[in-house]
């Protein structure tokens, strides 16, 4: 839908310099441009709305913000090459905060720094940095998509690479969708520095929340990483951290008030996992190479090694070293499971 938004604001208004179009009472709109090539649409209905775009040091900048409501705030700052924002807001309090700042001058077809915000509800809170620095030919770096339904949801979002001596591949990339009331999600892929010999390609995190009161704790640092957190219920919290190279998180939780802690540190670690419950409480720690959580023979996005039906069950599986696999099934209710492993 916003794809066509964004074609039709920008054949109907052109280019927007230092201006923005509003309607209705007490909007206010400031937009400030200090380079060539750049495009901004600015549309506002409502009351008390405020947009604060500035664009600057660099070429191809392109921004799009409708606000329909009442009180919504929004603030993008885009700095250098390739850098693409689309907001829309709709309803009241809503908050956008973008901060992009990508040092590439690339080619034709690069894409750099690109987001595209959707806030449908009251109160929702967004704050996006995506700060780039790659070689001369980077195909992708940074892409977040972002859409919230419902009542006083806040994302906090941190994509940063910087790697100027690394190979021109693609890295980082986040899809964000909560529909319900009180979500919070906390989210970071990041990598500084090319010495680790960790190019920081590859990461991908999918987060979707249904229900009330979800907290989501993740980050990733390394290249190949992946992570994709689905939750439905009310209550859950989950915090997943990973840090080397080609690991893989599936887990999908449907009930309320359930706990998760997923950790993997090392490379081509795997994890499929599925909750089914209230109250449960999951601890999955690996540490090393090739590790797995999955049932056995299955690959990273199929088969889950942990799958828990029923309600205040704990379980803790902890892998250390080398070529452990796990697989751990529970149905019922109260239950406890405790795996350790290690070389």
């Amino acid at each position: 839908m916003h794809n066509a938004l964004k074609q039709l604001f920008t054949f109907a208004f052109a280019l927007v310099f230092m201006t923005g179009v509003a309607f209705a009472q007490s909007n206010s709109s400031s937009l400030t441009q200090n380079t060539n090539s750049s495009d901004a649409t600015i549309l506002q209905t409502g009351s008390m709305n405020e947009s604060d775009v500035t664009q600057q040091f660099g070429q191809y900048h392109e921004a799009v913000i409708e606000q329909i409501g009442n009180m919504n705030t929004n603030t993008v700052l885009q700095d250098n090459t390739n850098t693409y924002t689309n907001v829309f807001q709709e309803g009241n309090e809503n908050v956008s905060e973008i901060f992009q700042r990508s040092r590439l001058f690339g080619g034709p077809g690069v894409r750099v720094s690109t987001i595209d915000l959707d806030q449908l509800g009251d109160e929702n809170f967004t704050n996006i940095r995506q700060d780039a620095e790659s070689p001369s030919g980077q195909s992708k770096t940074n892409e977040a998509t972002v859409l919230q339904d419902g009542n006083e949801n806040t994302v906090y979002l941190s994509q940063n690479r910087d790697d100027n001596a690394g190979p021109a591949q693609s890295s980082n990339s986040a899809s964000i969708t909560q529909t319900g009331e009180r979500n919070y999600t906390d989210a970071g892929q990041q990598l500084t520095g090319a010495g680790s010999g960790q190019d920081g390609r590859g990461h991908s995190l999918t987060e979707i929340t249904t229900g009330s009161d979800n907290m989501f704790y993740a980050t990733q640092n390394g290249r190949f990483d992946f992570m994709r957190l689905q939750v439905t219920g009310d209550g859950n919290m989950m915090d997943s951290f990973q840090d080397g190279a080609g690991n893989r998180t599936f887990y999908t939780v449907i009930g309320d008030g359930n706990t998760s802690e997923l950790d993997a540190i090392g490379n081509t670690n795997f994890v499929g996992a599925s909750l089914t419950g209230d109250g449960n409480d999951v601890t999955i720690y690996q540490d090393g190479d090739n590790n797995r959580v999955t049932l056995p023979g299955s690959g990273p996005t199929n088969q889950d090694g942990l799958v828990v039906v029923g309600n205040s069950n704990v379980v803790d599986i902890s892998q250390t070293g080398q070529m452990h696999q796990s697989d751990v099934s529970i149905n019922g209710n109260l239950n406890t499971s405790t795996v350790t492993q290690s070389n």
